[in-house]
């Protein structure tokens, strides 16, 4: 009777500890976080944007690499320190931030 309790009890931890891990392997939003470009309904095969963003690897093109910003047009406020490109403001004297004309 002992015996059957500790293989009851075994077979309980072994179950609890393997549950979450085999909800991780069968849920498809994290294969999708851990694989971007990739889809897990198709049995991992490259999505649209996953084909696009290999082509893009391997042209060699630096414009279309992940994060790339396109350079900024000259502009006359960048004589300012506190010049912000991506915005395209400086912070004037009164602590706001004003457009470049």
């Amino acid at each position: 009777m002992a015996g059957y309790r500790a293989v009851a009890a075994a077979v309980l931890l072994v179950g609890m500890t393997f549950t979450p891990v085999l909800a991780q392997i069968s849920e498809p939003a994290l294969f999708d976080a851990q694989n971007p470009g990739r889809s897990a309904i198709s049995g991992g095969a490259l999505t649209p944007w996953g084909e696009a963003q290999e082509a893009a690897r391997h042209s060699g093109n630096p414009a279309n690499a992940y994060g790339a910003m396109t350079p900024a047009p000259p502009s006359s406020c960048a004589r300012y320190r506190s010049f912000d490109p991506a915005s395209g403001t400086y912070l004037g004297r009164d602590g706001r931030r004003h457009p470049c004309q």
